[in-house]
């Protein structure tokens, strides 16, 4: 016996009753819509990393990236990175259903400033020191909207207005970087920038403290 759900039956049926518009509409979506709209994010958060002078793997063509302040870097080691991030929940979904918030499970994407702790004293050095120390240091930027995930981990989610985006593809046909749909991105942005002085002490501390 089939364990699908009504709604889901009733999905696959609409599906299959107009399969033609359908696939139609998935060509366009997966071949230009998703690609374009992560292009013009790309540029968006490559123009940042630039201008403030930071380094890291921007190709996203790689499956990921990630940039950081060159101060975090020592002897060709990087103490810390913000990465970009999907919560494991996501991965089911198209990227872009993530980023509105309209996927099928409650799932997020935006960047994490990950502690490379093999560079900090060892993993259970530095997941000790934070364990003890480190929820002061946590609280700044639990006040900027970070999510503390623990163990030195702080995720900061990126959400799209889909109605703003709908209106710039309609308008366009693609979508300009100078776009109001990308304020969220350019405020997470910003509000990495101003974390910057709370990261520094944090990592200053630990590794002054666990090595």
């Amino acid at each position: 016996m089939s364990t699908m759900s009504a709604e889901a039956k009733q999905a696959g049926q609409l599906i299959l009753s107009g399969l033609r518009q359908f696939n139609q509409a998935a060509v366009l979506f997966e071949s230009y819509i998703e690609p374009a709209f992560g292009k013009s994010v790309e540029l968006i958060v490559d123009a940042f990393v630039r201008e403030l002078g930071w380094e890291g793997d921007l190709n996203w063509d790689k499956g990921g990236h990630w940039f950081a302040n060159k101060a975090w870097q020592s002897d060709e080691e990087w103490f810390a990175t913000f990465s970009e991030h999907l919560t494991e929940k996501g991965e089911q979904d198209y990227w872009l259903a993530v980023v509105t918030g309209r996927g099928t499970v409650k799932a997020e994407w935006g960047y994490r400033f990950k502690p490379q702790r093999a560079s900090l004293g060892g993993t259970q050095n530095f997941n000790r020191w934070m364990r003890d120390y480190g929820s002061s240091l946590a609280s700044p930027l639990v006040e900027l909207g970070f999510r503390d995930e623990g163990k030195g981990e702080f995720f900061l989610p990126v959400r799209f207005e889909l109605e703003q985006l709908a209106a710039c593809w309609l308008e366009y046909g693609e979508f300009r970087e100078d776009h109001e749909l990308f304020k969220p991105l350019r405020v997470v942005l910003e509000t990495l920038k101003q974390a910057m002085p709370y990261f520094d002490i944090l990592l200053e501390k630990a590794s002054k403290a666990v090595k």
